[in-house]
């Protein structure tokens, strides 16, 4: 049984693919599934059910799993331990509510000067380490703690020339017949939009996508589309030319994601308690 072997199923275990896995560590897929079939057949035991389009973890190797991810977070832990330099490091990953989130990044840096806060903005990568992981969506990982922070309205922004603006109330028809901007297709914003869109019924018409919000409401104010936005991360960034309406009572959920394992626990936790505080203050504030 190797160190590198056990990596390999953790991996698998969390991607349910081992072509996934092979390009994460840069080995053909037949090295994985061979590799697999050896620790099976040293431990005497299906870790995997495999079907044609994934594999998954069996009640034995969901067992394994769990010891084992456990010890390779005690090696690796192990090994940073060795050195000093990493103990004052938080390393966030922020794929939503940027605004907010430097906010509370700000009030950390001033109560703990000597920390390093090392920031990721976007969805957070296959592979790489975060103390924290802030999303407006629910992310599929095994390995992952999640803590609910706040839920958010989400309301519709709209130009002051845009008919839209002058209605009591917008019903589902006139959202269809509007054209929209939106983040790009990796934000959960997009996400969020899309799936306000399609409990209402309709597809929106997006005609402008970009990846910096700023962007998206200059557009709107340029009367060019309208766009839904989070009540709390954009609140007070558009201009007096934009109009916002509330459509039902649409939101969404901000969570925190760590791992239970691998996390700076002493100075995560910190930050996080920060984080709430700042989400509490703009949520009172609406």
């Amino acid at each position: 049984m190797e160190l590198l072997q056990l990596r390999y199923f953790c991996n698998a275990a969390e991607t349910q693919n081992f072509s996934k896995t092979a390009q994460k560590f840069n080995v053909p897929a037949s090295n994985i599934s061979q590799c697999i079939k050896r620790l099976e057949d040293e431990l005497n035991i299906k870790l995997f059910i495999r079907t044609a389009n994934k594999v998954t973890l069996s009640n034995d190797g969901k067992c394994f799993y769990d010891k084992i991810r456990t010890a390779l977070h005690e090696i690796d832990n192990a090994k940073e331990s060795i050195s000093s330099k990493n103990d004052k490091i938080v390393k966030v990953c922020v794929s939503s509510n940027r605004r907010v989130t430097m906010s509370a990044i700000e009030k950390f840096r001033r109560q703990n000067p000597d920390i390093l806060i090392e920031i990721t903005n976007g969805k957070p990568v296959e592979g790489q380490s975060y103390d924290l992981i802030i999303a407006g969506e629910e992310l599929e990982n095994l390995s992952l703690n999640r803590k609910l922070i706040t839920s958010e309205g989400i309301a519709l922004a709209v130009g002051k020339d845009n008919a839209l603006s002058s209605k009591n109330e917008i019903t589902n028809e006139d959202l269809s017949s509007q054209q929209f901007i939106s983040m790009n297709k990796d934000s959960s914003m997009y996400n969020t939009m899309q799936k306000i869109c399609n409990e209402i019924g309709f597809n929106p018409q997006i005609i402008i996508q970009c990846d910096d919000p700023f962007y998206v409401r200059k557009c709107v104010e340029s009367g060019l589309g309208i766009t839904f936005f989070p009540e709390i991360s954009w609140k007070g960034q558009f201009s007096d030319n934009v109009v916002i309406k509330k459509v039902k009572n649409f939101k969404r959920n901000i969570y925190a994601y760590w791992d239970e394992n691998s996390y700076n626990k002493k100075y995560a936790d910190s930050f996080l308690s920060v984080l709430e505080q700042e989400f509490l203050l703009e949520k009172n504030e609406i």
